[in-house]
């Protein structure tokens, strides 16, 4: 009599006698990672036909934004042209959105995604271009590094490379309205954080400022959001808090009542925008597939 096996069995068996191997990761991409004089991360790439262009990293941007010229070098469809209501960290405005065919740092290449068109002139660079900004709607499909040490910035596919975190401390984030949300204590009360990669340094609202301890008041200026408004800020300095159960200690942020916050609901509840600043000394990575970042 025959003894007849099923192909899932002899594929089991197979499976048995063959070396486990661990799942491949995607290999790193690798860019050059400059500063603007106001300290703003930027690296250069290309959206469609206009070539190495610079690009301010915005985790907190639900899209990009690209100098006003650029949009007749894109040479955009009609179709992908509306002009459309935004909000900015201080204000809205009514700008020009388009869908741009392909945006792409160093190879690493997303489809279809929108960028304002909008002058940042407060951000001109030394070499008279205007930066744009790329933003969450590219940056979610990979995993990123800010690497201060060695001014990269770097990308992967997918999960993050383990021997990349290895040795950083890891907090879970969220995702809601497009921005990244963790958790932050201060005085023992929990309390929502936003990280913003475009933000210079980390500001906090009005209503969060009863809960600080022994910091110290310096100067008021001027905060100028995307859309041109303006919005006083106060200095603040030597400011304690925890982000998961890690203590941070920042030595500068602004507290400032910024428009975005109240369009996000947080007018009379504490809320912290943490900037780029507090990561600058080593390496921040954000690892969107499975929302940890580390640091």
């Amino acid at each position: 009599m025959k003894t007849i096996v099923s192909s899932l069995a002899i594929a089991a068996i197979i499976a048995g006698c063959s070396t486990i191997r661990a799942p491949v990761q995607a290999p790193l991409t690798s860019l050059p990672m400059k500063m603007t004089s106001a300290g703003h991360a930027y690296v250069y790439g290309d959206i469609d036909q206009v070539q190495d262009y610079p690009l301010i990293i915005d985790t907190a941007a639900n899209f990009g934004v690209l100098p006003e010229r650029l949009q007749g070098k894109l040479q955009l469809a009609e179709e992908d042209l509306h002009i459309e209501e935004i909000q900015g960290a201080t204000g809205k405005r009514e700008m020009m959105r388009g869908t741009v065919g392909h945006t792409s740092l160093r190879g690493e290449t997303v489809p279809n995604i929108d960028f304002i068109f909008q002058d940042m002139q407060s951000l001109t660079l030394s070499n008279g271009l205007i930066p744009g900004i790329i933003g969450h709607n590219y940056l979610r499909h990979y995993c990123i590094e800010f690497d201060f040490i060695h001014s990269q910035f770097n990308l992967a596919k997918g999960g993050c490379p383990t021997g990349k975190v290895e040795s950083l401390r890891a907090l879970p984030f969220h995702i809601e309205d497009e921005f990244i949300k963790l958790q932050a204590s201060f005085a023992g009360e929990n309390i929502d954080a936003i990280l913003d990669t475009g933000a210079h340094h980390s500001f906090i609202n009005s209503a969060l400022l009863p809960l600080l301890r022994n910091v110290e008041h310096g100067k008021q200026s001027t905060s100028s959001g995307l859309g041109g408004h303006q919005q006083n800020k106060t200095e603040i300095q030597q400011v304690n808090y925890k982000l998961g159960n890690y203590s941070i200690l920042e030595p500068i942020m602004f507290v400032a009542d910024l428009s975005v916050f109240d369009d996000l609901g947080y007018n009379n509840k504490p809320i912290l925008l943490l900037g780029l600043d507090l990561f600058r000394s080593g390496r921040l990575i954000i690892d969107y597939q499975n929302r940890n970042i580390y640091f």
